[in-house]
């Protein structure tokens, strides 16, 4: 199920992307540069002035979705060192490690993250002292408050476009969550996407893979934590599925096994 998902997340992602100007070619972050400029946003957005005008939330906005992507620019699902030491040069140091079950874990080290791979392949990254812990977090928040003060509506297409990259990045985020099994991290990102999609210029517009996904986690923690309260939550991302007509009996069939977990038949 997990390398479904993963397939799954990660294609839509790709193709969000490929829409973008291919001809663009991606820059590496330095983090030094980008935490002056996040520095600089937290004490514009103090400012009796700067913090009341559109354009210092839209460009905060847009930063700490530069936060986000430091050591993730050129990272592709399924890559292998040899990819990664291209783009990212030789890391600090490698940590080797034999799993149970004979594969080969290799941990690629560098000064702000860790990428590792499972029998050559890339599985998962990792941050090393973020100096931000949840930059999409923010960057929606600027993004909000950058409609609130736009009061004509001049920059709805441009926030919109925004918070289209905004999801690609935590469907990416969630699906990183998902393979280091921080099964929470991962609903709390693709409930976001729904979240955002819940914005009046998104028009209720239904992500139904998020839809589904979202119900499968929530089932997930509560087989593990025997939480009521995630059965429900998944039993009510199944019906929201049913009534867009969305995955046939199938639907129907989950939200009566989340029924039958909570000992209702």
């Amino acid at each position: 199920m997990r390398k479904f998902i993963t397939l799954v997340i990660i294609a839509l992602a790709v193709i969000s992307v490929n829409a973008q100007d291919a001809a663009t070619t991606v820059v590496l972050l330095k983090s030094s540069t980008v935490k002056k400029k996040v520095d600089k946003s937290d004490a514009e957005i103090k400012d009796p002035k700067k913090s009341l005008k559109t354009a210092t939330w839209m460009k905060r906005g847009d930063l700490f979705q530069d936060v986000f992507n430091i050591g993730l620019e050129q990272i592709q699902d399924g890559m292998d060192s040899k990819m990664l030491t291209l783009f990212y040069k030789q890391p600090i140091s490698i940590e080797n490690k034999t799993l149970e079950d004979g594969s080969s874990q290799e941990t690629y080290v560098y000064e702000n993250m860790k990428y590792v791979f499972l029998n050559g392949v890339m599985q998962q990254w990792i941050r090393v002292n973020p100096f931000v812990e949840d930059p999409l977090s923010i960057s929606i928040e600027a993004y909000n408050k950058t409609l609130e003060l736009d009061e004509d509506g001049k920059l709805t297409d441009k926030v919109k476009e925004a918070l289209i990259s905004v999801k690609v990045l935590l469907k990416k985020q969630g699906v990183n969550a998902y393979y280091t099994e921080d099964y929470e991290g991962a609903l709390g990102s693709f409930e976001d996407v729904l979240e955002i999609n819940e914005l009046s210029l998104f028009a209720g517009e239904l992500d139904t893979v998020m839809v589904q996904y979202s119900g499968i986690i929530s089932r997930e923690i509560a087989g593990k934590t025997d939480d009521k309260e995630l059965y429900l939550k998944s039993i009510g991302y199944y019906k929201q599925l049913a009534a867009a007509g969305f995955g046939g009996p199938n639907t129907y069939l989950q939200i009566k096994m989340d029924y039958m977990s909570l000992g209702d038949t």
